[in-house]
């Protein structure tokens, strides 16, 4: 798929977009050509190759996006996917550039994009207990069942983006990277034990790893509701009383990995790049108080 900005310069074209290309081949087409309508327009506007922008070029280009935003002429939906594309470009380039040894210096300032330090929770945020979370995974009836849970309180995925994971789209051990280049799962011995066994219990039932990584009994796409019920039954069979939804499954594991990098004590940057710019949407719903850096 050839790169037409007249601002991508041959070495991107020839030693990065090729990297792309060949990681996204397979079936993976819609997604390559996403990303080359979100870079394309990008360089256009920033006027200069990718490997050589800077904050700058990165502020006033989101200031364009959201601009458009309010003005009407874009979604919040779509600013937010050309955020994260560009992010899970900047980031690629970055591997790829530290994989095949290239003599290029470029600086990632994609992990910037969170700003300053949180200080409280939201009283409005309702979150699951960690008991709760342990009792209602102990329910699953199946791998499967084991692995949707976990993706969604480990992975911090919603259920739309559980829905739509493709075999393609995670690697050996379960990292899913097509969603957003710079984090995968936090990889813990429950998540491997349930990725491992939904794998093996597919591959016996001789079907072939491709596609939509889960489907129904019908042989359909999941989707959302049945994320709910699957959710409901659960609840109800560990006894719960909490009405525990899909979004507080999320937002939970949302919260521990937020929290965890914060007891850590990595900073704004670090974050950037262990959030999608929807889980960094959803903490500023979360948490409260954002201190300025320059205060921090």
């Amino acid at each position: 798929m050839k790169l037409r900005s007249e601002y991508i310069s041959e070495t991107f074209k020839r030693e990065i977009w090729p990297c792309f290309e060949e990681e996204f081949s397979g079936g993976r087409a819609h997604s390559l050509k996403n990303y080359k309508n979100t870079l394309e327009p990008f360089c256009n506007f920033v006027q200069k190759d990718f490997l050589s922008i800077t904050q700058e070029d990165i502020s006033s280009y989101y200031a364009y996006l959201e601009g458009r935003v309010q003005a009407g002429t874009m979604s919040q939906r779509t600013m937010l996917t050309y955020k994260k594309n560009l992010r899970a470009l900047s980031c690629a380039a970055e591997r790829f550039i530290k994989e095949k040894q290239l003599p290029i210096i470029y600086n990632n300032y994609f992990h910037n994009s969170v700003q300053g330090d949180v200080r409280s929770i939201s009283e409005n945020a309702w979150l699951a207990s960690s008991e709760e979370v342990s009792r209602l995974i102990a329910q699953a009836h199946s791998p499967k069942e084991m692995l949707v849970l976990v993706m969604l309180t480990e992975g911090a995925l919603t259920a739309s983006q559980i829905s739509t994971l493709t075999w393609e789209g995670l690697d050996e051990e379960g990292h899913w990277y097509r969603y957003d280049e710079c984090h995968g799962f936090s990889v813990s011995e429950l998540f491997l034990i349930a990725w491992r066994d939904y794998k093996e219990e597919f591959l016996e039932a001789g079907q072939e790893p491709k596609g939509l990584l889960f489907l129904n009994r019908n042989k359909n796409p999941i989707n959302t509701k049945g994320i709910s019920s699957l959710i409901k039954r659960c609840r109800r069979e560990a006894g719960i009383s909490s009405d525990i939804t899909a979004r507080q499954l999320r937002d939970y594991g949302l919260m521990q990995r937020f929290q965890g990098l914060l007891a850590a004590g990595d900073d704004a940057d670090t974050l950037a790049t262990a959030l999608d710019d929807g889980q960094i949407t959803r903490m500023r719903e979360l948490y409260l108080h954002f201190t300025p850096e320059e205060e921090a």
